[in-house]
């Protein structure tokens, strides 16, 4: 087994797919393969290679296309001995999310329903292990009740299990936001006990006030969120 093919079996995540090699290595690559062919012309020089590459495949493989798969790198860098620049081509980490457990953080916002005050993080890529929101606070990459990847795409719950990212013991322990807590939970009590009668015009009033609470608290958290990362 040769270096380059040692190497690759050593480093599965650089066959997986065309995403996991970082634009940098690709750029690299190119340049090397480009020094390569010379004088060369470009549909010459993919004949001579006897990989079915065609004149296009081998212009994006110069100038470092991200669309090349990595198996196609991989035999033209075993065609042509490059065993140092493959091993140039690092692979990007995974990509991650990350989302702030703060419920007092301004990329926070609060939501609820009939039965539920929920508290919704935005979620954030990360490049590594570590990070933190546009305010400071360390982000978390896993949820805190199974252990599972964060899912950009999944709001106040988990994708795997289904439990909120941010805990009500959280926001109970939390300096302004336990209050919206508290008071919704007097609400809902409130409204448990007239489950046999007609809410009362108080109860109606108080719910309507804490849900426009709730909206100039949102308000204003997008704002000061918006002049915190206003030129980054």
């Amino acid at each position: 087994m040769s270096r380059i093919e040692e190497y690759i079996s050593n480093n599965s995540a650089f066959v997986a797919s065309q995403s996991t090699i970082s634009l940098a290595a690709r750029q690299k690559f190119g340049l090397d393969v480009r020094a390569k062919r010379g004088d060369c012309g470009q549909s010459e020089f993919a004949k001579s290679l006897h990989l079915s590459l065609s004149q296009g495949t081998l212009s994006k493989i110069e100038s470092g296309d991200q669309s090349i798969s990595a198996a196609k790198l991989r035999a033209l860098a075993k065609k042509l001995d490059f065993q140092m620049d493959l091993k140039l081509a690092s692979v990007d980490p995974p990509s991650r999310c990350g989302c702030c457990e703060n419920p007092d953080c301004h990329t926070v916002s609060i939501g609820c329903d009939n039965t539920n005050l929920f508290f919704v993080p935005t979620k954030y890529r990360i490049e590594s292990v570590r990070g933190k929101c546009p305010v400071g606070h360390p982000l978390n990459t896993k949820c805190k009740s199974c252990g599972s990847p964060i899912d950009e795409n999944s709001t106040h719950l988990c994708s795997s299990c289904g439990q909120p990212l941010i805990d009500l013991d959280v926001v109970r322990a939390s300096l302004f936001s336990a209050v919206f807590l508290a008071d919704f939970e007097r609400l809902k009590a409130s409204k448990a006990s007239s489950l046999l009668t007609q809410p009362s015009e108080d109860l109606r009033r108080r719910v309507k006030e804490f849900a426009a609470e709730v909206g100039k608290e949102n308000e204003k958290r997008d704002q000061l969120l918006s002049r915190l990362t206003r030129g980054l």
